[in-house]
């Protein structure tokens, strides 16, 4: 079944609730509904049916649309724009009273089911489709009535239907539908129900199906397509497809409808069930060329069959027995095949378990490795940082000594200007003592000689305490030179 869009509100999903109720829950309903063409080209749910097992009625509603209607199909439907005049159900409304009919895991039947819970929005997951159980089905609701009808007269517990079916016409599709389904559990699931073999088929087999026909094509250009020697009716079915439509083209016989298939010009191919279709390409008046399917639904060799019973239902049977034992040999096939699969996905564990085991021991070394790489770099970051620290202990011991040998030779420095200071001091005063001496070689008198003679004894005294002087401080040079290591001249 196409699974909903959930992200939109507009979707509703039942939940099944306690599985061991779902279990014990034998419940069913069958649900048929009525579509109308939307001027935006998609079909809107205009009437809901559902019934129970026993055919009562449990939902009959016409349904309100807000979209504008284009199309009532009232050939089909038997609806038209009165009946839908004072509706006031709403599609929310017949959406509550499927949820709450269904809530504990009762199943849902339809024919088509998937076609008509997209229209409703719902989605359920206990469901039967007719249309998938069944050998050979048409499309619509009318193909289903006529299928149930010829079961019907088999099973004993629905003698009684008709007469119940025939009060409400447009309820037949939804009680129809659940007879199919009782007599398919009366008969068995194992057990085919050949609907080939009935006269009902007969007129099902004259048939064509015209599918995803645009709503351009009109039904009588749709009769061009035809040979001109066959007498054609062309039917229009409940089901549309957005802008396409699916019709029916009724011949006398099912010879006439398989010959006029042959004779159709298109390109031959098979739907998605295995059946012949020739795909058509119509001009229309308008000079638009229009493209659809005309499928042919049942075989020319079951229409030679459907004359003569006994021999299909013997080759029914031996086709059931033979398909039978394909699938028994199939699946003791598929016994052998999961087996060795199964040898082959354990020996893929093992070797897996291998891997990880051999990747683990890689990791445990890589592991060691990288202790190792990190105790290597620490080590030499450590002798990295003494040798740094030894670099700065020199270079702060050098700063030091270059600090001391400065401060040596500043005082030198101050020695040397000292000297020097002394010496020109000794040298003025050996001047001014020079010129005192000529200044008083020319004054005359004992009494100045006397004077004078004191005045250069007193200057020699001068002198030679000058003398003691210079030489103390020359004798603190050469200390202090000697001490800073400077060569012996530097002094002088």
């Amino acid at each position: 079944m196409k699974q909903p869009n959930r992200c939109t509100k507009e979707w509703v999903v039942t939940k099944l609730g306690n599985i061991s109720k779902i279990v014990e829950s034998n419940a069913m309903y069958a649900i048929d509904c009525e579509m109308v063409l939307c001027e935006d080209g998609a079909d809107a749910v205009v009437q809901v049916c559902v019934v129970d097992h026993n055919f009562e009625v449990r939902i009959d509603e016409f349904v309100k649309t807000n979209k504008a209607i284009t199309d009532y199909r009232t050939h089909v439907t038997g609806i038209s724009a009165k009946d839908l005049d004072g509706a006031t159900c709403t599609l929310a409304d017949i959406q509550k009273s499927l949820k709450k009919l269904l809530k504990h895991g009762a199943i849902l039947i339809g024919h088509g089911l998937n076609y008509y819970l997209e229209a409703l929005k719902f989605d359920h997951a206990r469901v039967i489709d007719t249309s998938l159980i069944f050998e050979s089905q048409s499309l619509d609701a009318p193909a289903t009535r006529n299928s149930s009808e010829a079961i019907l007269p088999q099973s004993s517990s629905c003698n009684d239907v008709r007469e119940k079916c025939a009060q409400h016409k447009y309820l037949d599709g939804a009680r129809n539908t659940m007879k199919l389904v009782l007599a398919k559990i009366e008969r068995g699931f194992g057990d085919v129900i050949d609907l080939s073999c009935r006269d009902v088929l007969k007129v099902e087999m004259a048939k064509l199906l015209l599918h995803t026909v645009p709503v351009e094509v009109s039904m009588e250009e749709l009769k061009k397509i035809f040979p001109k020697d066959f007498e054609v009716d062309i039917k229009l079915t409940s089901r549309t497809k957005g802008r396409k439509y699916f019709a029916y083209a009724v011949f006398k016989d099912p010879q006439a409808a398989h010959q006029a298939f042959e004779r159709i010009e298109g390109n031959k191919g098979e739907d998605s069930s295995g059946r012949p279709q020739k795909l058509i390409l119509l001009q229309l008046s308008t000079g638009v060329t229009a493209s659809f399917f005309v499928c042919n639904m049942f075989s020319y060799n079951i229409i030679d069959q459907s004359v003569q019973p006994n021999k299909r239902s013997l080759q029914m049977e031996e086709s059931i027995t033979e398909a039978k034992k394909q699938k028994v040999d199939m699946g003791e096939e598929a016994i052998n095949k999961s087996e060795s699969i199964t040898e082959a996905k354990e020996q893929k564990v093992d070797m897996g378990k291998e891997a990880i085991g051999k990747l683990e021991s890689t990791t445990e070394a890589k592991k060691q490795v990288d202790i190792g790489k990190e105790a290597i770099n620490k080590s030499k970051r450590r002798k990295r940082s003494r040798k740094k620290q030894k670099e700065v202990d020199m270079c702060k011991e050098a700063v030091n000594k270059s600090e001391s040998t400065t401060e040596a030779k500043k005082q030198v420095d101050m020695g040397k200007e000292a000297v020097n200071k002394s010496k020109s001091r000794k040298k003025q005063e050996v001047v001014m003592c020079k010129e005192a001496i000529n200044k008083l070689k020319t004054r005359t008198g004992s009494n100045q000689r006397n004077y004078h003679q004191e005045e250069i004894e007193r200057l020699k005294r001068q002198l030679c305490q000058k003398d003691d002087e210079i030489h103390s401080l020359q004798k603190i040079v050469s200390v202090l030179i000697g001490n800073q290591g400077f060569p012996p001249h530097v002094g002088q």
